[in-house]
C-alpha cells in the first residue's frame, strides 16, 4: 500500500499506513484508539503512543491539522474518524482481485470482525481517492522503512562538556574543560582538524547556539572581570574564527536563536524579582530585554544544570521545562511569545532540563527521567515529547547521562553530550610524607560518600548492584560486605567507636537521616530531610550537619540532633561543612546571595557572621574542606578540584599539598592520624555524540 500526491509518492512508515486504511474503511464511523491499537499492531504489546506517533506521522505527511482536520478528526479520548470523501475504485489491469465481500445481510454476532477484515483485503487491492487529490494504493513500494537508533561518537577527548550542531549539519561546535580551564572549538561534523574558536582559560561556559545560518555563534560565559560575574553575559562569534564580541547582556543559561534569526531566549534565575525566574528573550545584537513568562517558587524555571528553551518552527512559541521545586516534579510547557500565555504538558518527570523543538514541529526532544534515578551520573535520558498531543517516549535508556540536545535541520540528526563516571579510591598524602596510594575499589565506590570506621575498615556507598548501598571493607580492598539493601542509601558517618553509622537513606520516596549498627542492623530513622547530602557528625556526637536547600534557593547547612527531631538551618550559604577538631568552628565554602562569589570561609560553630573569609572558589559540583588535626588549617580542594590547598587559619597565601595531573577529587575523609586523605579521585569521560533514527 502507497500514498501518493500528483504522482509523487509519499513516505509513510508500514504501520501508519495500515492506520490509514483502517479508518478509510470504516470512515462511517468513529474508530476507538482500542480498535485501531488491536487491528494494527494485533498480538504485539505496545503503548498507546505509538497510535499517536502514527497519526501524527499522517497528519504530517498528508498536510492535515488537528485543529482543523480535513482528513483525519480526533474524538478527543476516544479514538478518530476520516472525515474526507473516499471514491473507491478498481484496481489496474494486472493487479490482484478484491477480496469478495460477505452478505448484505445484518452480521451475526462475532462476525464483525470478519466484515471489516473482507473489507480491509478489499481496500488493499483497490485505489482510493481522496477528495483533496491523495491517492492510495495496493502497493508498498514507497513505504520507508523503520530506521534503527544509531549511537555514534563524534569526539573522543573525554573532557566534552557541551556540544551542538549547526542547523545545516555541516559543523560541530564543542566546549572542553581541563584542569579548570575550559575552550570553545568547532570543525566539520565528520572533519577531524578543529578550530579553536576561543582559547583555554579559567572560566565557564554555560551554553552556545548557532545563528540560523550556522555562520556565528552566541555562547554565554562566566568568569573574572572583565567577562562576566557572578553571571554570565552573552558573546558572539563568527563560526569560522574571528573575535568574540561581548553583547552586554546578563544570561544565566543557554542563549537559543529563533528561526529568523532576529531574537535569543534564555532563561534567568531570580529575576526579574528575588525568588522568582523568567523566560527571557533579547534581540540578536543584545538589547531590549524582555520577560516573557515569570513563575515564583516553588516553581523554578532557573538556575539548573544544562537548562535551555527552544524555538518552535514557526517562531511563535517557545518550549521549556518549570520545575517544582517542593515536589520534586518537572514538566514541559509552550509558551506563546505574543502573549506570554503557557501550556503545560502533561506526564510529570522526576527530572527534567533541556529542550529542543523539532525543526517539523512534530515534537520535543529533551533530557529528564520519568522516576529519580540512584546513580553516580546525572540520571537524564533522551526524550521525545510528540505534538500537539501523545504519550512522551524515551530515545535513550541506560546508564549513560545524555545533558543536552540540537537537532538538525531536517530532523534526521542530533548532537547530545554523554558521559560517564569512572572513579577510584586513593590515599593522599597530606603532609608531604608517604605516597600517592590506590585502593582496590570499584569504578562507582565512595561517590556517594565514604568514611573511616575505625583505623582499621572503611564506610562506602556503591552502585554495585544498580542502587546506591551502604558497604564496608578494609583499607586494602579485601572483606567487602554489604550492610544495607532497602531503598537506596548513602553519605555514611561513623561514631568515633565505629558501632554506631548515621546515613542518608530514601525509602518509599522520602528521604531522611537514619542510624544503625556497625553490621546494619537496627536501622531507623530519627529525622525526616528532603534532598539532603554531605552528613557531617559533630565530634562530641550531638548533632549531625548537612546540606540541603535553604533560604533563596541557596544550598545551606542545616543540624539535627542525633537523637532526634526535626532540622534547623545553620547557616545559609555554607556547603561542604566541616566541623574542627576541637568542636568549637565550622568551615566550608560560602556564597552569601545569589549575585555574590563562593568563598572558603571559617564560622563559629553556633552560626553567625563569618570570622574569617579566605580564598574565592569558583562554584563546584564537587570538593571538599577538611580540618587539620590541630584546628591550625583548612585543607580544601580548588576550583579545578585536581589538587589539594592548605590555608592557614592564622593567615597567609595557600600552597599546594599534592602535585596531582588529573583525576577530580570529589569526596574525602581525614584518615584518623591526619597524614592522609582518603579520597575518591573521579576521571569523568564526556563526549559527543551523534544520534540518527530517533523518530
Amino acid at each position: 500500500m502507497g500514498v501518493w500526491r500528483a504522482d509523487e509518492p509519499v513516505s509513510l512508515e508500514p504501520k501508519a499506513l495500515d492506520v490509514l486504511r483502517h479508518l478509510v474503511v470504516n470512515r462511517d464511523r468513529l474508530v476507538t484508539k482500542e480498535e485501531l491499537l488491536d487491528a494494527v499492531w494485533k498480538d504485539t504489546f505496545v503503548t498507546p503512543n505509538a497510535l499517536t506517533r502514527a497519526v501524527a506521522q499522517l497528519r504530517k505527511g498528508l498536510s492535515d491539522d488537528v485543529a482543523s482536520p480535513r482528513l483525519i478528526e480526533t474524538v478527543a479520548k476516544r479514538g478518530y474518524r476520516f472525515v474526507a470523501p473516499v471514491t473507491v475504485s478498481e484496481p489496474s489491469a494486472g493487479a490482484a482481485a478484491p477480496a469478495p465481500v460477505a452478505s448484505t445481510n445484518p452480521p451475526e454476532p462475532g462476525r464483525t470482525r470478519g466484515r471489516r477484515a473482507a473489507a480491509l483485503a478489499a481496500l488493499a487491492a483497490a485505489v482510493v481517492i481522496l477528495a483533496l487529490g491523495w491517492r492510495v494504493t495496493g502497493s508498498r513500494g514507497a513505504v520507508r522503512p523503520t530506521r534503527q537508533l544509531e549511537i555514534s561518537p563524534l569526539t573522543s577527548y573525554g573532557d566534552v562538556i557541551d556540544a551542538i550542531i549547526s542547523p545545516d549539519s555541516k559543523y560541530l561546535a564543542f566546549a572542553r574543560s581541563d584542569q579548570g580551564q575550559q575552550s570553545l572549538w568547532i570543525r566539520q561534523l565528520r572533519g577531524t582538524n578543529p578550530i579553536q574558536l576561543v582559547a583555554a582559560q579559567p572560566v565557564s561556559y554555560y551554553g552556545m547556539s548557532f545563528a540560523p545560518d550556522s555562520a556565528s555563534l552566541y555562547y554565554v560565559v562566566r568568569g573574572p572581570e572583565p567577562l562576566a560575574y557572578p553571571r554570565g553575559m552573552l558573546f558572539h562569534i563568527p563560526a569560522l574564527g574571528g573575535a568574540p564580541r561581548r553583547l552586554g547582556t546578563p544570561f544565566d543559561h543557554y542563549p537559543v536563536v529563533s528561526p529568523d534569526g532576529t531574537t535569543l531566549a534564555s532563561l534567568r534565575g531570580d529575576y526579574p524579582k528575588p525568588g522568582e525566574s523568567a523566560l527571557v528573550t533579547v534581540r540578536a545584537d543584545g538589547s531590549g530585554l524582555r520577560t516573557l513568562m515569570a513563575v515564583r517558587e516553588p516553581d523554578i524555571l532557573a538556575p539548573g544544570f544544562f537548562i535551555a528553551p527552544s524555538w518552535s518552527p514557526t517562531g511563535d512559541r517557545i518550549a521549556a521545562v518549570v520545575r517544582d521545586g517542593d515536589k520534586r516534579r518537572a514538566r514541559l510547557a509552550i509558551v506563546d511569545v505574543a502573549t506570554g500565555t503557557a501550556r503545560s504538558l502533561q506526564p510529570t518527570f522526576a527530572s527534567a532540563a533541556f529542550t529542543s523543538w523539532m525543526p517539523d514541529g512534530s515534537g520535543i526532544v529533551f533530557t529528564g527521567a520519568a522516576q529519580a534515578k540512584q546513580s553516580p551520573e546525572y540520571g537524564s535520558d533522551l526524550w521525545f515529547q510528540p505534538l500537539p498531543d501523545g504519550a512522551p517516549r524515551p530515545i535513550t535508556t541506560g546508564i549513560v547521562e545524555y545533558r543536552n540536545a540540537t537537532v538538525s535541520a531536517d530532523g534526521s540528526s542530533l548532537v547530545s553530550v554523554g558521559g560517564l563516571q569512572n572513579a577510584a579510591m586513593w590515599r593522599v598524602p597530606l603532609a608531604g610524607v608517604g605516597h600517592l596510594e590506590k585502593v582496590p575499589s570499584q569504578k562507582t565506590d565512595g561517590l556517594a560518600g565514604l568514611s573511616w570506621l575505625g583505623a582499621d575498615r572503611i564506610a562506602f556507598t556503591s552502585f554495585d548492584g544498580g542502587t546506591a548501598q551502604i558497604w564496608t571493607m578494609a583499607p586494602d580492598g579485601s572483606d567487602r560486605r554489604q550492610i544495607t539493601n532497602e531503598g537506596a542509601n548513602f553519605s555514611p558517618r561513623p561514631t568515633r567507636d565505629g558501632r554506631t553509622i548515621y546515613f542518608v537513606s530514601i525509602r518509599d520516596g522520602r528521604s531522611g537521616i537514619w542510624q544503625m549498627a556497625r553490621d546494619g542492623s537496627g536501622a531507623r530513622q530519627i529525622a525526616p530531610a528532603p534532598e539532603l547530602w554531605d552528613l557531617v557528625l559533630t565530634p562530641d556526637e550531638s548533632r549531625l550537619l548537612f546540606t540541603a536547600s535553604g533560604p533563596d534557593r541557596l544550598d545551606s547547612t542545616w543540624a539535627v540532633p542525633t537523637a532526634g527531631g526535626q532540622p534547623s538551618l545553620l547557616i545559609g550559604g555554607l556547603t561542604r561543612a566541616a566541623v574542627s577538631p576541637d568542636g568549637r568552628s565550622l568551615a566550608g565554602f560560602w556564597q552569601e546571595r545569589q549575585d555574590t562569589q563562593t568563598v572558603l570561609a571559617v564560622f563559629a560553630i553556633a552560626g553567625g557572621q563569618p570570622a574569617s573569609v579566605f580564598a574565592t572558589i569558583t562554584p563546584m559540583m564537587q570538593g571538599g574542606v577538611w580540618w587539620s588535626r590541630d584546628s591550625r588549617a583548612l585543607h580544601y580542594t580548588s576550583s579545578d578540584r585536581v589538587n589539594i590547598w592548605r590555608q592557614p587559619l592564622a593567615g597567609g597565601a595557600p600552597t599546594t599539598v599534592t602535585d596531582l595531573g588529573d583525576g577530580m577529587i570529589s569526596r574525602g575523609d581525614l584518615s584518623p592520624d591526619g597524614r592522609t586523605l582518603l579520597a575518591v579521585r573521579v576521571h569523568p569521560v564526556r563526549d559527543a555524540f551523534l544520534i540518527t533514527g530517533f523518530r
